[in-house]
């Protein structure tokens, strides 16, 4: 046994095991470093990233909105009338169906929960104002919906 253990063949077999064993080890951290990148970049894009898609679209929506009526109010022609109105309500469901969707899952600090606590407050009196602006422009009254809006 001693004239194996000191052979050539011994300490190539030893030298070859030792570098399996570490390529497994070296493997297996590698694969536990992947799922915490992994893990961590999950929580990233639903914690950060989606809110702010979410409130982009919230903003392209409302802005929207402000673009709608200032055609209407530009053209003034009752024929353009239910499309441009059809897109102001799509643009309600849009930003009722974002702010659900952000609200109150997508918060992540203090500060912007008293900030979405504002913008909440605000949007009844939106879409008070915007469906007020709706009636005034179906009635076709013109400066009332200015007013309103």
């Amino acid at each position: 046994m001693t004239r194996f253990t000191q052979s050539i063949k011994f300490k190539i077999v030893l030298a070859f095991g030792t570098c399996v064993v570490l390529m497994a080890a070296i493997g297996l951290f590698g694969a536990f470093g992947l799922f915490r990148l992994n893990s961590n970049i999950a929580v990233g894009y639903s914690g950060n990233t989606e809110p702010i898609a979410d409130l982009s679209e919230l903003r392209a929506a409302s802005l929207d909105i402000g673009l709608q009526t200032r055609r209407i109010l530009a053209s003034r022609d009752q024929s353009k009338m239910p499309p441009t109105i059809e897109a102001i309500r799509a643009d309600q469901e849009r930003i009722d169906r974002v702010w659900n969707h952000y609200y109150p899952d997508g918060l992540s600090t203090d500060k912007e929960r008293e900030i979405a606590e504002k913008i909440k407050s605000a949007l009844p009196q939106m879409k008070a104002a915007v469906d007020e602006t709706i009636i005034a422009f179906s009635e076709g009254n013109y400066e009332a919906a200015v007013s309103a809006g």
